[in-house]
């Protein structure tokens, strides 16, 4: 029988832990979530650290941020290596239980409370805030993406002319809505006169075939 593992194990059994694999995904913008590789870093060191909170204290339900939630999902995902890594670093599975906050008022009030514990101990423990900015330039602000200074919140920017709660790519065409003119529509996808998908672009005329709506999902704590 295996005894069980002292923190100090746990930890070195975490930090450990090899996440590239998790990351490259996550770095995706179709079958991930178009992460910056700087913010998937930086989620690395958060997904370790709330895991290490996770078995330090595991009589207190420790609640992630979303995009820690996320990290932890696609790890998750890799239903082998997760099992593997979980053996090795604890010495047991630590399951996920995805419906705290969802069961009622008073269970909604639980999960906000638990929130704030886990973020006071996560400050605590690790001497800075839990949440992560996803800006990727000194002019923007928190939890967006941008490529330009005119910063809008929780949406893909690659231009000056996008308008709000849409992912814009001019270059790629990625993740929700496909653009390809700096004259940027609301949540469908759009192309130039070759496009085939969801609504055909035909010299500037646009034929709705089928709208798509962004899907932004909330921050667990905000």
């Amino acid at each position: 029988m295996q005894l069980p593992k002292s923190i100090e194990q746990m930890q070195a059994g975490i930090d450990a832990l090899n996440l590239d694999a998790i990351k490259i995904k996550l770095l995706d913008p179709l079958e991930g979530k178009g992460w910056s590789r700087e913010y998937a870093d930086q989620l690395e060191i958060a997904y370790k650290r709330f895991l290490l909170l996770s078995v330090k204290y595991p009589d207190m339900p420790t609640v992630p941020t979303t995009d820690i939630d996320t990290f932890w999902h696609y790890h998750i995902l890799d239903t082998m290596k997760y099992a593997e890594d979980c053996q090795n670093a604890f010495g047991f599975f630590l399951h996920h239980f995805p419906y705290m906050g969802m069961r009622g008022e008073e269970d909604a009030a639980n999960l906000q409370k638990a929130s704030s514990v886990t973020r006071s101990l996560y400050e605590k423990e690790f001497g800075e805030p839990m949440s992560i900015s996803k800006t990727d330039t000194a002019t923007c602000t928190d939890k967006i993406y941008v490529d330009t200074a005119t910063c809008t919140d929780k949406i893909y920017v690659d231009t000056a002319t996008c308008t709000d709660k849409i992912y814009v790519d001019t270059a790629t065409c990625t993740d929700k809505i496909y653009v390809d003119t700096a004259t940027c529509t609301d949540k469908i996808y759009v192309d130039t006169a070759t496009c085939t998908d969801k609504i055909f672009a035909v010299n500037n005329a646009f034929i709705n075939k089928d709208i798509v709506k962004a899907n932004i999902r909330p921050s667990f704590i905000q």
